[in-house]
């Protein structure tokens, strides 16, 4: 069915290596999604949707899955709208992967203190990066 979908008789390697991480991909963010229910039903849903990790993970799953129903549209001509917008899709995600992947090093005794750090920084620097937006919207819109 898939090699229907794909419209090849004989899938070469890469073909399939492409089949292959689309189920792994969904699979996986299934399962985080998954996760992330059973998180929500232990914490209370208030504590839990304040959460900026909390958050971060819900999005990263949900552009995943956004991405791999983009997959089924075949976005591989440069100048097709969908392959645009899987193309920016697939950045922002891979940058909350990486934002993702701090998370992890909270609880170690040297990665925590730089994480709470770099938080802290990003929340210092926030009024200014909203001071920016407005001014760099206001410069592209005049």
């Amino acid at each position: 069915a898939l090699r229907d979908e794909l419209e090849v008789s004989d899938p070469s390697p890469s073909a399939r290596m492409l089949m292959y991480l689309w189920v792994y991909t969904t699979v996986f963010s299934l399962y985080g999604s998954v996760l992330e229910i059973m998180q929500a039903r232990v914490v209370p849903l208030r504590i839990y949707a304040l959460g900026a990790w909390n958050v971060l993970d819900q999005l990263s799953i949900l552009m995943q899955l956004a991405i791999n129903v983009l997959f089924w549209f075949r976005p591989f001509n440069v100048h097709d709208t969908c392959y645009q917008i899987a193309h920016n899709l697939l950045g922002v995600q891979l940058t909350m992967c990486y934002v993702q992947l701090m998370s992890f090093f909270r609880g170690f005794e040297v990665g925590g203190p730089l994480v709470r750090m770099i938080a802290k920084i990003f929340a210092d620097i926030m009024p200014f990066l909203a001071v920016l937006l407005i001014i760099l919207v206001g410069f592209a819109m005049g």
